[in-house]
C-alpha cells in the first residue's frame, strides 16, 4: 500500500471515529433530554393530583358568594382538572417510553 493510500486510510478511519463520538453525544443529549421531559411531565401530574386533592377535600375555595354558582365552579373545575390529569399522565408516560428507548 502507497503511502498516500495508508494517510488517505489513516484520515477515513479518524472521520469515522469522530462522526461516531458526535454521534454518541447526540445520542446521549437526546436521552438526558427525554429524560428531563419525563421528569417534569412527572412533576406536572403530582402538582394536577395535588390541587386535585385540595379541591376534592374542600381545602381550595374559589371565593363567590353564590353557594350554587360555588358548586358549580368547583364541578367544572374539578372535571377539567381530572381532564388535565388524565392528559399529563398520558404525556409522562410516553415521555418515560421514550427515554426508555434512548436508554
Amino acid at each position: 500500500m502507497s503511502r498516500t493510500a495508508s494517510v488517505l486510510a489513516a484520515a477515513a478511519l479518524l472521520a469515522a471515529l469522530g462522526c461516531e463520538k458526535k454521534l454518541d453525544e447526540a445520542q446521549i443529549r437526546a436521552k438526558v433530554l427525554a429524560e428531563e421531559a419525563a421528569k417534569a411531565a412527572d412533576a406536572r401530574v403530582a402538582k394536577l393530583e395535588q390541587e386535585l386533592a385540595a379541591l376534592k377535600s374542600g381545602k381550595a375555595d374559589p371565593k363567590e358568594a353564590d353557594k350554587e354558582g360555588l358548586a358549580q365552579a368547583k364541578a367544572d373545575h374539578q372535571k377539567a382538572l381530572e381532564r388535565q390529569l388524565a392528559e399529563q399522565k398520558k404525556k409522562a408516560e410516553a415521555r418515560k417510553q421514550e427515554a426508555l428507548k434512548l436508554a
